[in-house]
């Protein structure tokens, strides 16, 4: 390709040579028997009008923005917010879940957290908590199942899980809690 400079730049005459070599090539490929096949194609339609000629309206856009937003608690309204906030937090719940229920904004649930000292737990103490809860249920239940194990330790560890339809692994942590010497473990 050759590299543009003054001399070969686009103009008037320059074109008109290219229009000429065209029309030279299509005639000589004509005259060795070439043809012409039309097909169909794109049908020019009126083009869309520029943005300068788009009709300016007569009056002024007015833009319906609705009633304005009360702002402004009633003072029962406002206690039924906290109570419900107090028994979220009371049961647990996260921030975001208090929030959704009293069905809130965020600054609004953080004013009214703070003005009526209302204290959420973190994710992480939500978790102990739940864990601690898990861990007591399952100690009362290893109680429940302790004279039972009792009875059968005369078994042996295998048959006493056997017997009791729990694993062997519940059956030795049972007997170390509460002091049960099975047979075979001494």
């Amino acid at each position: 390709m050759e590299a543009i400079t003054t001399l070969n730049l686009p103009t008037a005459a320059g074109r008109e040579a290219i229009r000429q070599d065209l029309e030279a090539a299509t005639q000589a490929f004509l005259s060795s028997g070439g043809k012409v096949q039309e097909v169909e194609g794109f049908e020019r339609t009126r083009p869309l009008p520029g943005r300068r000629e788009v009709p300016r309206s007569k009056a002024p856009i007015k833009r319906n923005r609705g009633l304005p937003k009360k702002h402004r608690l009633t003072l029962e309204h406002e206690q039924e917010l906290i109570a419900i906030i107090r028994q979220a937090a009371a049961a647990g719940q996260s921030q975001s879940a208090a929030r959704e229920a009293a069905g809130i904004g965020q600054l609004l649930f953080m004013s009214l957290c703070l003005e009526n000292n209302i204290r959420f737990m973190k994710a992480g103490d939500a978790r102990q908590i739940a864990n601690r809860e898990r861990a007591k249920t399952s100690k009362a239940k290893r109680d429940a199942l302790a004279p039972k194990v009792a009875a059968y330790a005369h078994m042996g560890i295998i048959a006493c899980a056997a017997m009791l339809k729990i694993s062997d692994g519940h059956v030795r942590r049972i007997a170390r809690e509460n002091g049960i010497v099975m047979k075979g473990c001494q």
